[in-house]
């Protein structure tokens, strides 16, 4: 049985362009479940935590799989590129292209 926390993504969330990707992503999920009979998966989104210094922290996505494992999803928007003739890598987001030091794979 497929199952969502939360169940939907806020309005809020969905209209603010720092969360595209994630929507993205928790609406691809939940496209695939149902294209799937509702696999059996436990899909947590934007779950708070805090490490052992109290800071609080935030985890994009907790994927559960209970027979196979837990995945702990950070998403990021933006893409690379990798130009052949230089070996360079470059990331693109919204704050420009930047020149990589080393191979993000």
């Amino acid at each position: 049985m497929t199952k969502f926390y939360p169940k939907e993504i806020s309005t809020s969330i969905r209209k603010d362009k720092n969360f595209n990707a994630e929507v993205k992503f928790y609406d691809a999920l939940k496209k695939e479940a149902i294209n799937n009979n509702n696999i059996n998966i436990i899909v947590y989104h934007s779950v708070n935590y805090s490490k052992e210094d109290f800071i609080p922290r935030e985890c994009d996505f907790i994927i559960i799989l209970p027979k196979h494992g837990i995945a702990f999803i950070e998403i990021k928007g933006g893409g690379f590129e990798y130009k052949a003739e230089t070996k360079t890598f470059y990331s693109h987001s919204k704050r420009g292209i930047n020149k990589l030091n080393k191979d993000p794979l």
